[in-house]
């Protein structure tokens, strides 16, 4: 597994409060894809009154054991990055059905900037065996009754981050079935294949050969510090900066004839000029369009009219690992006598 989409939040998830109002709308589509996202007007109510919360549950449970993150876009009319001044005010949880006898796991969802789309990426890692394997409800939790706000959350996915195999399938999905062309007078969908050299398998024009062409992992960026991409209520979860990394691809036409190859080829050219935007695993790349190098032009036999394009990507370098919540303390006493001061959490 790499990619499975869990919801694509054209249905609006089950309000508990009055106080949410909870709706599928166009203007709640995160990547701009023409599709609907789930859209939480929260009114503000009184602080003490139990937190609304949206949940969806799933029949069967899903298994996310196969799955290392939970990924989902967020934008919000307010911000919320932990801070005394913008303290997380939702959060999404999982269970199971019945719930089992602790706590759901719960993530915090951090929103940078309001009105901007960020994309949330939880790690499964604490998630409790039980859970992982049977998550029935899935649920939207405010933190905080009187807080007001406008919500949009799209395209939950569970992913298991392959970079490379993303990109592959990213473009298979850009280019596979795309374009119809006429055979023995009947209209055909064509297919698209990611060349495997050692096992190429039987193929018969017309079809679109996606070759990968290179891999180059690029020097590391300036300030690549530490990520921290997960709030937890024991703390929060940082990774190492991940590295870029330049895949170049090659786009070959195979048809029955020049004119069919031709319209072939101005489609894909069509697609990339007018999006050259790729989504994989739920994360928007770009894809560029280049010029072969001599060497590999040498390589090309006369007749063969590919495109090059190249699409840069991020490989993780490391693991996450959970950050204990810190606890400020006074230490009251002589400076003379450290060993009757007091230490006093605060």
């Amino acid at each position: 597994m790499s990619s499975v989409v869990v919801d694509d939040m054209s249905v609006p998830w089950r309000a508990s409060s009055q106080l949410w109002s909870v709706s599928a709308e166009a203007s709640a589509d995160a990547l701009g894809r023409g599709g609907l996202g789930m859209l939480i007007r929260s009114a503000t109510g009184d602080p003490s009154d139990p937190p609304p919360s949206a949940e969806r549950r799933f029949t069967p449970p899903l298994d996310l054991r196969a799955a290392d993150e939970l990924r989902l876009w967020i934008r919000s009319t307010r911000a919320a990055d932990g801070s005394p001044a913008l303290p997380f005010y939702l959060a999404l949880e999982a269970a199971t059905d019945p719930s089992g006898s602790g706590p759901p796991w719960r993530r915090f969802l951090l929103v940078p900037q309001a009105g901007a789309w960020a994309l949330q990426r939880l790690a499964l890692d604490d998630m409790p065996a039980g859970v992982r394997e049977a998550v029935a409800v899935l649920r939207v939790r405010s933190l905080d009754a009187g807080a007001a706000f406008e919500a949009s959350i799209d395209d939950l996915m569970a992913v298991r981050p392959e970079p490379l195999s993303d990109v592959d399938s990213a473009l298979l999905g850009r280019f596979d079935e795309t374009f119809e062309v006429a055979v023995n007078g009947e209209p055909v969908l064509v297919p698209a294949v990611v060349d495997v050299p050692e096992s190429p398998g039987d193929r018969t024009p017309p079809f679109i050969l996606i070759t990968p062409w290179s891999v180059l992992p690029l020097d590391r960026r300036a300030g690549g510090d530490d990520v921290v991409d997960n709030y937890t209520d024991a703390g929060a979860f940082v990774r190492p900066a991940p590295r870029s990394v330049q895949l170049d691809f090659r786009i070959d036409v195979f048809a029955a004839d020049r004119a069919q190859k031709a319209g072939l080829l101005e489609g894909v050219l069509g697609s990339i000029l007018s999006d050259p935007r790729l989504v994989a695993a739920d994360t928007p790349l770009q894809m560029v369009s280049i010029e072969p190098s001599q060497e590999d032009a040498a390589l090309l036999v006369p007749g063969r009219t590919p495109v090059f394009v190249r699409v840069t990507t991020d490989v993780e370098t490391g693991p996450r690992r959970l950050l204990g919540l810190a606890v400020p303390f006074v230490l009251a006493g002589s400076l003379d006598a450290r060993d009757t001061a007091e230490l006093t959490a605060i």
